[in-house]
């Protein structure tokens, strides 16, 4: 009975830690390597990052030359499935001939629930979209470049604009 009660708590541990993505970041593109379960985002505004900033909220942020693009708002992961819940606020960086950033953008927007399906290639977690072609695939980031990516994206002046 004990070794039973063991089995079960450690179950509930692992998964209530595995319902928090918090400081987790991953990049969705449409095209992905199944043997090197990788994404492939080898070309301008193809490639999209999901930072999970906390145990709550995401931002996304679609990278283009042109301009990068951000959302935010708050998901729930339950079933191995993710939802992401947008907020009404959209960022847009506005660049010049030099694709140097000249100044910030914000409207609001209505975006859609989007809802992931959660799963594993090959030691790496995967997400994967039903119908959204630029959004079709998910994998995360090695934990050391999570790391850096957002330490740069919470010190940035995009994510301090989309936050107020």
């Amino acid at each position: 009975m004990l070794r039973l009660t063991v089995i079960l708590a450690l179950a509930l541990v692992r998964t209530g830690i595995s319902q928090d993505l918090s400081g987790q970041v991953f990049l969705i593109a449409e095209q992905f390597n199944d043997d090197k379960c990788e994404v492939v985002a080898d070309c301008d505004c193809c490639g999209t990052e999901l930072f999970f900033v906390s145990d709550k909220k995401f931002v996304f942020v679609s990278r283009c030359l042109s301009g990068d693009s951000y959302l935010s708002g708050t998901y729930a992961l339950k079933m191995n499935k993710l939802t992401l819940t947008f907020g009404k606020k959209y960022l847009a960086e506005v660049v010049d001939d030099d694709y140097n950033v000249t100044q910030y953008k914000t409207k609001l927007t209505k975006v859609d629930k989007v809802e992931f399906d959660v799963k594993q290639c090959a030691q790496k977690t995967r997400l994967t979209h039903p119908n959204t072609a630029d959004w079709k695939n998910g994998i995360r980031y090695e934990h050391a470049d999570e790391k850096t990516k957002t330490k740069e994206l919470l010190a940035s002046k995009p994510f301090k604009l989309l936050s107020n």
